[in-house]
């Protein structure tokens, strides 16, 4: 049994869908013969996923001037300046959504499980849970994200947590001066709203913008 069905037996009260499902066409794009085996050497030399957290490196400095960061500021985001960054941990909830001004490129380094919502069904600076969509990520893929699409961090499909690279316009997630005339804007580029439960987020100031369930996802014991 493939992972994909692993994922839909046990939980049987959610529609998850595989990324190259046509439904997803709407949020973003796969990209097809990505190399990114430089940037996977270096993580996977000086990173290790944290098991107890979710941890996220903006800008791995290392590339800063690289070809390979050229080479994608090229290919992908009309020469604009980017980052390339890393999150890894465990999570299995929704959380939050945010969006950006620029597209966002992925790559999984492991099996994920990503919860997707458009900015078009926000109102009044809300968003209903219901109308989010999961999509179910092989290890290796690698998809771009529009600006359009809300997205937070990725979900586990085992006990093992998830890995992935980040690709973002340069100074995305940054720390900024808190804008008062925008309670979405979170930090630098990113717009950000968050289920009642989470907690950690709320007391940094994000806004309380996701109602209903705070989706929840079992994943796979080996």
């Amino acid at each position: 049994m493939n992972n994909l069905k692993k994922l839909q037996l046990i939980n049987p009260h959610l529609n998850i869908q595989h990324i190259k499902n046509n439904s997803f066409l709407k949020y973003g794009a796969l990209i097809e013969k990505f190399n990114y085996s430089q940037i996977k050497t270096y993580i996977h030399k000086n990173f290790k996923i944290a098991f107890d957290r979710v941890e996220y490196v903006p800008a791995i400095t290392y590339f800063d001037g690289s070809c390979i960061k050229q080479q994608i500021e090229t290919e992908y985001f009309d020469d604009k300046k980017i980052q390339i960054g890393w999150c890894s941990g465990k999570n299995s909830r929704l959380n939050g959504f945010e969006y950006h001004v620029g597209n966002e490129l992925t790559v999984a380094l492991t099996d994920l499980l990503i919860i997707l919502g458009q900015t078009s069904d926000i109102f009044d600076q809300t968003y209903p849970s219901t109308k989010a969509e999961i999509f179910y990520v092989p290890k290796g893929s690698v998809y771009t994200l529009y600006s359009s699409t809300l997205h937070y961090c990725p979900c586990q499909t085992d006990e093992n947590g998830f890995e992935t690279i980040v690709i973002l316009p340069e100074y995305t997630n940054t720390p900024i001066e808190k804008n008062n005339t925008d309670s979405l804007l979170f930090m630098r580029n990113k717009w950000l709203l968050v289920h009642p439960d989470n907690h950690a987020d709320i007391e940094a100031g994000a806004h309380i913008g996701i109602i209903g369930d705070n989706i929840t996802l079992n994943y796979c014991h080996t």
